[in-house]
């Protein structure tokens, strides 16, 4: 099984005097509409990933689902990620480092029926799941803060910084 991740060079625009409530609008507000998105290819199936539209959305579940795969040697997770263009709800449980994820995939794809062949269940070393997040969780970060603007919720800004250091 392939499970791989690939960030992007998103462009991002300066926004200094812009606050955001929190890190999912912050994201919105700092991605222009076109440039890169991330890419996971999960056995040959490539499923883009807008940093706009799709991990503005996402990074609430997404932050606190990969704090719980890194701080606990053993657990469950069952996030639903419910941006348009990613709709799928994850099922994951690890042990040591052993991870398994199962995913339901909504009918928001080109071929659905490809996704669910290929992108429907993953066996990977949980520590090879967190790295491969690592360039998306650098790039929200690095633009983030370079783009100037304001958080209000620093929390999400914490949880991301602690996550991006992760190597």
């Amino acid at each position: 099984m392939h499970f791989s991740i690939q960030a992007g060079k998103p462009k991002f625009q300066i926004s200094n005097g812009i606050t955001a409530e929190d890190l999912s609008e912050a994201i919105q507000i700092i991605f222009p509409m076109e440039t890169d998105d991330a890419s996971i290819n999960w056995n040959g199936t490539f499923i883009s990933m807008s940093y706009k539209y799709d991990l503005s959305v996402m990074i609430d579940d997404l932050l606190p689902l990969l704090l719980s795969v890194q701080v606990s040697d053993e657990g469950q997770y069952r996030v639903h990620f419910g941006s348009n263009t990613f709709n799928t709800e994850w099922q994951i449980s690890w042990k040591s480092d052993e991870l398994l994820l199962n995913a339901h995939w909504e009918e928001n794809f080109e071929d659905l029926n490809l996704v669910e062949k290929n992108c429907s269940r993953l066996k990977i070393s949980r520590t090879t799941f967190l790295k491969e997040w690592n360039g998306v969780l650098e790039n929200l970060r690095q633009s983030v803060e370079s783009s100037g603007v304001s958080i209000k919720r620093t929390l999400d800004c914490e949880f991301l910084n602690h996550l991006a250091k992760l190597k």
